[in-house]
């Protein structure tokens, strides 16, 4: 465990000082600080051996899959052979894609980089990435995408969902979120539909979410329960968010920053439609599918904390969130080895 707490601590050290740092009295652009900052993260996910639930998984699919069904993962596995790497190799750079790409939304969105990158530890997304790696994967890639659902460039948004798709076909949801942002409703609005999507959600439970699940290939986890601290935990998260987003929402600086907002503030609504409707059904894994909406919740929680006037207010609310997920970590890792990343072991480990 000891490996993870110094990733996490050197990672948001780094973060806070590319937040500060300036070069001939200039700072450094966005994707250089990501660089900068994704290197102890990707040492230790891109050099590790057999840390995460279904890493020999992906080691069979590398090797032994050829008519794998997601196309372009298929292909850039297939491409990593050509090009004389293996399994290893394969690791590693998806490690680069995904932290450089998530690090890089991060500078260029997050009000407070530093805590967005402590979030992605402590909502558990750094040890679920060496687990799903196919689907964090992809997940990288819409949260990349979210620039230009922002700038209307919906050319390119729909090319890296196109993306994303290929790589996991799960990402389709991700639809909803574009046509989330779409929507053109006050936010009032909005959240006063929340209420009947609650309704629907016990009402359509059997003839809608249930074949939805198989049509994402997701029906073999029905009937395992996740309710637990950490459904009960990631819920609450989601309305406190909601709640404080909803306070600060007509608190903007510019015109660019409030549509930057709203971009967030709508996927986060999302976020939590889609757990009322699933949250609350017996499904292990469909915690996967719930990341796509709550893993931008990273980003848009900075966001929306400097938007607080008060500094006591918002130095409390930050301590608190370190706190709780600090502890999320302990429980779920040091505890529940959630994602069997532990005990840590690098390749070289077993090379001599």
């Amino acid at each position: 465990m000891a490996i993870y707490s110094i990733t996490c601590f050197v990672s948001v050290l780094l973060a806070w000082i590319m937040e500060h740092i300036k070069y001939e009295k200039k700072t450094l652009n966005s994707f250089t600080k990501a660089v900068l900052v994704s290197v102890p993260a990707i040492i230790i996910t891109g050099f590790r051996y057999g840390i995460g639930s279904d890493y020999f998984s992906y080691q069979n699919i590398f090797y032994f899959s050829d008519n794998f069904k997601e196309p372009l993962f298929l292909a850039f596995n297939q491409l990593i052979q050509f090009m004389g790497g293996g399994f290893y190799t394969s690791v590693f750079i998806i490690s680069i894609i995904f932290f450089v790409l998530v690090f890089w939304q991060i500078f260029r969105d997050s009000k407070y980089p530093w805590l967005s990158v402590f979030l992605l530890f402590g909502m558990i997304y750094f040890f679920a990435f060496m687990n799903a790696m196919r689907q964090f994967l992809a997940i990288s890639i819409l949260v990349y995408s979210l620039r230009f659902l922002e700038k209307e460039k919906d050319i390119l948004f729909f090319f890296f969902l196109g993306i994303a798709v290929g790589i996991h076909h799960a990402s389709i949801l991700f639809i909803f979120a574009y046509l989330m942002v779409k929507i053109k409703a006050d936010f009032k609005v909005i959240i006063l539909i929340t209420p009947l999507v609650y309704i629907l959600s016990y009402i359509g439970k059997d003839f809608i979410i249930g074949p939805l699940i198989s049509l994402l290939d997701y029906s073999r986890y029905f009937g395992t329960s996740i309710i637990g601290y950490r459904v009960i935990g990631n819920f609450l998260w989601q309305i406190i968010l909601v709640v404080l987003s909803c306070l600060v929402y007509n608190k903007a600086a510019s015109e660019e920053e409030q549509k930057k907002y709203k971009l967030y503030f709508n996927i986060q609504i999302l976020s939590l439609w889609v757990y009322s409707f699933w949250g609350g059904i017996d499904l292990n894994e469909i915690q996967r599918l719930l990341a796509y909406f709550q893993f931008p919740s990273i980003i848009f929680a900075p966001i929306v904390l400097q938007r607080i006037q008060s500094r006591g207010i918002k130095n409390c609310i930050i301590i608190l969130i370190l706190v709780y997920f600090i502890i999320n970590i302990f429980i779920t890792i040091a505890i529940n080895n959630e994602n069997e990343t532990l005990p840590y072991r690098m390749i070289f480990d077993i090379m001599y």
